[in-house]
């Protein structure tokens, strides 16, 4: 998720002010039908989710403790341009346009800001993958979809 702000309680650095925050990868599932032999166009999912502890050292809130969770959906339409294909092995570019559906659990009154939908995007200059009916997949992008993603892929 480039480029967002955060609502964040407490973000500004006091004495005695501290994060731990977890950040989990992007988690996709994508599904594509083959438009012609170059063009493909689909759909893809995606998931994200982020863990915050954080304790206040702002004047006058001092040992303020919160914790909560914030998830993002996205969902996309994708469009890919495959522009080298062999018998085993598929080059390609793409790029997914939609909408990110933010979520937090456990926060106080950070919520109606920071739940309001989002455009969302990824842009991916290239992309192998590998195999015939099962194979594997690698790209490099920008966007909702994280700069680096990895996976397993299946050919209907």
């Amino acid at each position: 998720r480039p480029f967002i702000k955060e609502n964040r309680p407490f973000t500004k650095k006091y004495n005695g002010s501290s994060d731990n925050d977890q950040h989990f990868g992007a988690f996709q599932l994508n599904y594509r039908y083959k438009v012609c032999q170059y063009y493909s166009i689909g759909l893809s999912v995606v998931y994200e989710q982020q863990k915050h502890d954080i304790s206040s050292g702002y004047p006058g809130m001092e040992n303020k403790h919160h914790i909560y969770t914030d998830h993002y959906f996205s969902l996309m339409v994708s469009n890919r341009y495959a522009w080298m294909q062999t018998r085993w092995v598929n080059l390609s570019s793409s790029l997914d346009l939609g909408a990110c559906l933010p979520g937090r659990d456990n926060s106080a009154d950070y919520e109606n800001e920071f739940t309001r939908t989002r455009f969302a995007y990824q842009i991916t200059p290239f992309s192998i993958r590998v195999g015939k009916r099962w194979g594997g997949y690698a790209e490099i992008g920008y966007g909702y979809k994280g700069i680096l993603s990895a996976g397993f892929s299946y050919r209907f």
